[in-house]
């Protein structure tokens, strides 16, 4: 993504024609286009990818490019064009960038490229994705533009401009989001969490019948945080697919999902708190390309797609009701009026995001779900969502609570388990734990594709189940009575179902020290 001025002339250099003389023998065009390249320009590396870039100053601003980029070999074939009014070899283009990144890679100075935010959790900065390259500064007393980015960010193909900041008034959202009430927070929440520079990234599912704007409101949450030409997308057909796609945006938003495969709820897990893929860099090596990311994640689909336990762990589940037929209203029409109040709802979630930074130092929770860092920033930030004290945590725990139910009511082995369980605590292998569930089940449901075939395939999937089975009231235990390698598993229900409220603390998960 270059800006114009970057296309017109190369950058804002003065063509500087080379003299040649009869003592000075004629530049190759790749010597010439590595001088041309270096002017102005500051060559450096990522460590970690061990990737090249280069800072062009183009007028008051700087821009970054990679250098395996075509941005940049625009940038290279324009200021040739200029200099000389031909174009540029294909071939000495391609030996100058060569050139040009080993200085970078042996020479230049390492720095961590960032897309859309960095900072951290006392000051955040966020590329507005504009065309002279200016970025937001966000930290306790507020919020400023500016066209000195403190970092270095990059931007890849698709990559679109936030709305510029005017006003402030998030609760304008409130007429092109239709949410119920009770998840309106979560959903504030989950756009202060896209702001942040770090995870771990809560994963918005986004439910309901067909004409309940699944689709519209997820583009209309990207919109605020991470624009894009492309802002929601079919499911990624491969583990390297999802990987790319991380690579790429800040905000993954995937749409119309029937079903997760297990490889790709493994996936979205790591990306939403953390992990690496790798894959071979080339067919004729051994090598890889590891890519890591955390990302915000956004998926709607018409039922709830988490349906493993590690997902649903990891997400904030939202039905949305269906919106009856006087109540609609043209994509046109609703595009418009959003277009119109987005510069003030990105005002006031920047002023929610400076709300947060201001009150993270006074925020401890009692209770910390599994996205505890995801929940202290939302905290922090409750009485500028017009919430009181412990509000917000009531809200995401019911959620999460809701959402916990919907996999124990899913779930063919614990409903079969149910009935025969008790407050007696009852120890068996793996292979009699099998035996018991194939007597209790109908034929119907032991034809089932989830339905353990062998021991192994229970044992697993109890494990997996295990975090559900004990919220919802079931203790599961693999390790007091295994021994000398022998697997066995105790179960019996507890007197109360655990709850995601710890006994003897404080029921809004915010202790006195909080504000």
């Amino acid at each position: 993504m270059m800006s114009n001025q970057t296309e017109k002339n190369g950058a804002a250099h003065e063509p500087s024609k080379a003299k040649a003389n009869g003592s000075q023998g004629k530049k190759s065009d790749t010597d010439e286009i590595v001088q041309l390249g270096m002017q102005g320009v500051e060559l450096w590396h990522d460590k970690s990818s061990g990737r090249t870039f280069a800072t062009i100053q183009i007028d008051s601003h700087a821009e970054n490019y990679c250098l395996d980029s075509q941005s940049f070999q625009r940038y290279l074939e324009s200021r040739f064009y200029f200099e000389h009014q031909k174009a540029a070899p294909a071939n000495s283009v391609t030996n100058a960038i060569a050139t040009l990144k080993a200085k970078a890679l042996f020479e230049g100075k390492e720095h961590t490229p960032r897309l859309r935010v960095a900072g951290d959790d006392h000051s955040i900065h966020i590329d507005q994705g504009d065309d002279i390259w200016q970025s937001i500064s966000v930290d306790a007393n507020g919020y400023a533009i500016t066209s000195q980015t403190p970092v270095k960010f990059v931007r890849r193909s698709g990559m679109m401009p936030l709305p510029v900041p005017r006003g402030c008034d998030i609760q304008l959202l409130r007429k092109y989001i239709n949410v119920p009430n009770e998840v309106w927070p979560l959903i504030l929440a989950w756009l202060l969490a896209c702001m942040r520079p770090k995870g771990p990234y809560p994963v918005l599912i986004l439910t309901g019948e067909q004409g309940s704007a699944k689709s519209t409101t997820a583009k209309m949450l990207r919109a605020l945080v991470d624009p894009n030409k492309s802002p929601i997308r079919a499911a990624p057909k491969g583990l390297q697919d999802l990987a790319i796609a991380a690579n790429n945006a800040h905000v993954l938003a995937f749409d119309n999902l029937s079903h997760i495969s297990p490889w790709c709820s493994d996936g979205l897990c790591r990306i939403s708190t953390g992990g690496g893929f790798a894959t071979r860099t080339l067919y004729a090596n051994d090598e890889e390309t590891i890519f890591e990311a955390q990302r915000p994640i956004i998926l709607t689909g018409i039922e709830d797609v988490a349906s493993r336990a590690d997902l649903a762990d990891r997400a904030i589940v939202v039905t949305l009701p269906t919106i009856s037929s006087d109540e609609r209203r043209s994509e046109k029409e609703i595009w418009e009026n959003f277009n119109r109040d987005a510069p003030a709802i990105f005002g006031g979630l920047l002023d929610l995001v400076s709300a947060a930074i201001r009150g993270l130092p006074n925020v401890k929770l009692t209770s910390r779900p599994r996205m505890a860092d995801f929940a202290e920033f939302a905290v922090a930030a409750e009485q500028q969502m017009g919430l009181q004290k412990g509000e917000w945590m009531k809200l995401y725990l019911a959620n999460i609570d809701s959402v916990n139910q919907g996999l124990v009511d899913d779930s063919l082995i614990i409903q079969t388990l149910l009935p025969e369980l008790s407050t007696d605590v009852l120890v068996k292998t793996p292979t009699e734990w099998l035996e018991t569930l194939n007597d209790s089940a109908s034929d119907e449901v032991k034809r089932q594709k989830k339905w353990p075939k062998s021991a192994r395939q229970l044992s697993g999937e109890l494990r997996r189940l295990a975090p559900v089975m004990r919220r919802a009231g079931i203790e599961i235990d693999f390790e007091t009575f295994s021994t000398q390698g022998r697997t066995k598993i105790s179960m019996h229900l507890e007197e109360e179902p655990e709850s995601q409220e710890p006994r003897g603390r404080d029921v809004d998960g915010v202790d006195d020290l909080g504000f």
